[in-house]
């Protein structure tokens, strides 16, 4: 009551007083005027505006992030495919290493193969020829005995010969001398017998 005294004297519409109960007093509050219908039809009006301008936005932004879906598939794809393409040379070159690596294992056992031929046949080799100079050597020393006594030979066969020429020379001297005694007895005895006759 006291409070209802005190607001009567303001200068409120009775529309914005009313009244009610807290804890057994009763409390004058202030309300909100009602808008008028040409208010609330503007203030609509606003929204609506608004609400199409956000849809505007938000259509504006869902093109652009459409727009950046596609790139990024497009992206994606393209990388995909590069991926793809990028598999397939590493694929290829893993092929080549495996190939390159069993032929390099192939030349290298065949290396080894030929590095061992060849040491065994160097060996041969070295053996072969230190027999063949071993053997020309005896070879050689045999020939040297040959030739040495071949010269012997020849020089005893030559002295043989000078000899044998010698004795004919004298047994030849001999029998000129024989016959000069012959015929020097033949001359005597012929001429004994002439002077006889």
């Amino acid at each position: 009551m006291l409070a209802s005294s005190l607001v009567s004297g303001l200068s409120f519409p009775p529309h914005v007083l009313t009244e009610r109960s807290h804890r057994g007093v009763g409390i004058l509050t202030l309300c909100p005027p009602t808008p008028s219908p040409e208010a609330e039809l503007s203030e609509a009006r606003r929204e609506i505006k608004t609400l199409k301008d956000e849809r505007r936005r938000l259509a504006s932004e869902k093109r652009g992030l459409e727009e950046k879906i596609i790139c990024l598939e497009t992206d994606v794809n393209n990388k995909d495919v590069q991926l793809r393409e990028a598999t397939m040379r590493i694929e290829g070159l893993e092929t080549d290493r495996r190939f390159l690596f069993e032929r390099n294992k192939e030349l290298s056992a065949r290396c080894e193969t030929l590095e061992t031929q060849m040491m065994e046949t160097k060996q041969n080799l070295e053996k072969a020829t230190s027999q063949l100079r071993k053997e020309n050597a005896d070879i050689r020393e045999k020939a040297s005995t040959i030739e040495r006594r071949l010269r012997e030979r020849i020089a005893q066969k030559e002295q043989e010969f000078d000899d044998y020429v010698a004795n004919q020379e004298d047994h030849a001297a001999d029998l000129d001398r024989t016959k000069d005694e012959v015929y020097v007895r033949l001359a005597l005895r012929f001429n004994f017998s002439f002077k006889h006759d």
